[in-house]
């Protein structure tokens, strides 16, 4: 999770210090260098113990950490500007064509950004980690939960069983793995130990089971306890937004990074598997489009 977006959670729900100094915080990120810590104790009518806490509850050792993370954040952002505005990328004046072509721009926008955040290493770890594993968990909440599931299906097409545990079994499917094994952790914060998914990660440790960990910039829980972790484009506000149209599309292009890589591994094999479980199961499909049509006519 970014900076900032741990300042925009942390002030949701306060009246006191805190949301004076994280309002200064996001409203002078630009200028910060301009300021000491005592002229922000002032500005912010609190103290430097009370901005040391923050920065402690905030993940850092002291404001000085703080402040070195966070100006470096705010200088990746303005060095890597996207056009879109991926919080709110269209208005109620537009046509539908012109959302349409809005939402599209945001979508490509953030597949560049993920790829510029790409590890190489992390990816080919990961897909090592898949071919050895007996057994391949995903564990994810609400829409990562049902991505994992299109995951799923693309790696059955191809021979290979992957579990998409529910939320309430994560616990209890956790704790009965095995070091052969592997689990995904999709978790946009990854952050929040008492959450699932990332509450599973001592039960998968205590098994030392392999964790692939798919997150979003910036220090958390999962990035720290996953062997490899693969970085969500992360631009978009916490609670401001029209709809998490960025986020969803750079993890869905995470995973089929990573089935992509793993399918390439064994090409023939998966290939030949994947045309003839289609045409034994897929019978009855027919087109009139030349593109998609196969020699008999179907699909």
């Amino acid at each position: 999770m970014l900076i900032s977006q741990k300042i925009e959670q942390m002030i949701r729900y306060t009246q006191d210090a805190q949301k004076n100094i994280g309002e200064f915080l996001l409203s002078e990120k630009q200028r910060l260098s301009d300021y000491t810590m005592q002229e922000i104790a002032d500005a912010t009518f609190s103290s430097k113990p009370t901005l040391v806490r923050i920065a402690k509850k905030l993940g850092f050792s002291g404001w000085n950490d703080l402040m070195a993370a966070y100006k470096e954040e705010v200088r990746y952002m303005a060095t890597h500007k996207n056009d879109a505005d991926v919080n709110q990328p269209f208005t109620s004046e537009e046509s539908p064509l012109e959302i349409a072509g809005k939402i599209g721009a945001v979508n490509q926008e953030s597949i560049q950004e993920t790829l510029q955040l790409l590890d190489q290493d992390a990816l080919e770890q990961a897909v090592e980690i898949l071919l050895k594993a007996r057994r391949i968990c995903i564990f994810g909440i609400s829409i990562n939960y049902f991505m994992g599931e299109l995951f799923q299906h693309k790696m059955i097409l191809i021979g290979r069983p992957v579990e998409i545990i529910a939320q309430a079994e994560q616990r209890f499917q956790a704790e009965s793995m095995i070091r052969k094994d592997c689990a995904i952790l999709i978790s946009y914060s990854g952050n929040e130990k008492g959450r699932n998914p990332t509450s599973v990660i001592p039960n998968l440790e205590k098994h030392q089971v392999p964790i692939i960990g798919i997150t979003s910039m910036g220090d958390n829980l999962l990035r720290q306890h996953a062997d490899c972790t693969l970085t969500i484009a992360s631009r978009e506000k916490l609670y401001s937004k029209i709809g998490s149209f960025a986020t969803e599309t750079s993890i869905m292009f995470l995973l089929d990074m990573l089935y992509a890589c793993y399918f390439a591994k064994n090409y023939d094999r998966n290939m030949e598997y994947r045309v003839s479980l289609s045409r034994s199961v897929e019978q009855n499909r027919y087109s009139t489009a030349q593109g998609i049509m196969e020699e008999s006519g179907k699909i």
